[in-house]
């Protein structure tokens, strides 16, 4: 399950490890968004990575799954947040990222 996984990959994780995290992480963003764990882990994920202004300290296999929980769960602010975060990378795949989480609003 994700909380086996949880969202932070582990020194050792395989490949295949990573790519189930993501996948469990994914399948959870779209049909357990408002799981008080899920949600309060995500937003703590969430709000720590913007408060140190470094999106790309969420592992790329969960990003876009957490901002889609996030944007989903708490609307506007953090869909602001990102779209500010969006005009100030232009790093293609945190943008992808991004995309997800601003769709899941």
């Amino acid at each position: 399950t994700w909380v086996e996984l949880g969202l932070d990959a582990a020194p050792g994780d395989s490949s295949e490890r990573r790519k189930l995290r993501g996948v469990l992480i994914k399948l959870a963003a779209d049909t357990l968004w408002d799981d008080a764990e899920l949600l309060a882990l995500a937003r703590a994920k969430f709000h720590a990575a913007v408060a140190e202004g470094d999106l790309n300290a969420l592992g790329a296999d969960v990003r876009g799954s957490v901002f889609r929980i996030v944007v989903h769960a708490d609307g506007a602010q953090p869909w602001e947040q990102l779209l500010a975060l969006h005009d100030r990378t232009a790093d293609s795949p945190l943008k992808l990222d991004i995309y997800e989480g601003l769709g899941g609003g």
